[in-house]
């Protein structure tokens, strides 16, 4: 399923902000999310939604570039998916870490 979210005339800060208060809200079924960032007025807010630092957000999967300039579909992890990757033991990420360290 998907939400769409229009920023425009947000500052990059108001942007970021509802953004992400966005994704925290969304129903766990909400798989894509449609962020309107527009293009004409500048590239402040779409630079903000496409970089990989911009959005703080564990659920971000991926960012869908489409033909619309003005438009960014950032893809969505499931709630369940989270709950998995937040309960891995610790031990076994540090024997992984360890494992690609030393390998």
């Amino acid at each position: 399923m998907q939400k769409t979210i229009d920023i425009h005339g947000y500052t990059v800060d108001e942007a970021r902000r509802e953004i992400e208060r966005t994704i925290v809200k969304l129903d766990k079924n909400i798989t894509e999310l449609i962020v309107i960032h527009g293009y004409h007025g500048g590239n402040r807010l779409k630079e903000l939604v496409q970089s990989p630092n911009g959005i703080r957000s564990n659920r971000i999967r991926r960012r869908k570039y489409t033909m619309n300039q003005g438009e960014t579909i950032l893809e969505l992890f499931e709630w369940h998916c989270l709950r998995i990757n937040l309960t891995f033991p610790l031990k076994k990420i540090t024997k992984i870490f360890d494992w690609l360290i030393y390998s």
